[in-house]
């Protein structure tokens, strides 16, 4: 997703750069993918609206973790809840259904971290598709670095 910018495969987006996409109400940036990482990681910066978050899932491959940038996320992990402001550092492991949402009735930030890559990697790329045929996910395309 993700095109080197430096030698060697490395990567160098500035404020803003990357790939968007829209997921309900949220804005995700990916900066770097599986692609880009060997399959060892996906950074994403998340622009989320408080209007609605994901239903609960989860994540079968990958941990998923969030560094909050801006405002209050409201969590769910395995139904219990808890809230995250800015600073604050979430980490929601593999296997364990979860939940996430600006909270506070505001429009919150995170980067959002996931290991290994679920999004990008070349294995991947048949199962993101049958998903988004059986409507699991509407990703829309809005921009690219």
């Amino acid at each position: 997703m993700s095109h080197p910018s430096l030698t060697h495969g490395g990567v160098h987006l500035g404020r803003g750069e990357g790939k968007s996409f829209w997921l309900l109400t949220d804005l995700h940036t990916f900066k770097v993918v599986g692609d880009d990482t060997n399959g060892a990681f996906t950074v994403a910066e998340l622009t989320a609206g408080p209007e609605i978050g994901p239903p609960p899932h989860i994540h079968h491959n990958s941990d998923e973790s969030f560094y909050i940038l801006e405002g209050i996320f409201d969590f769910s992990l395995a139904g219990q809840a808890f809230t995250a402001g800015a600073g604050a550092f979430v980490h929601l492991p593999k296997g364990v259904v979860h939940t996430h949402r600006a909270g506070g009735g505001r429009p919150a930030r995170a980067l959002v971290m996931q290991s290994a890559a679920d999004v990008g990697a070349r294995e991947n790329r048949r199962d993101r598709s049958e998903a988004r045929h059986r409507g699991a996910a509407n990703l829309v395309e809005i921009r690219s670095g």
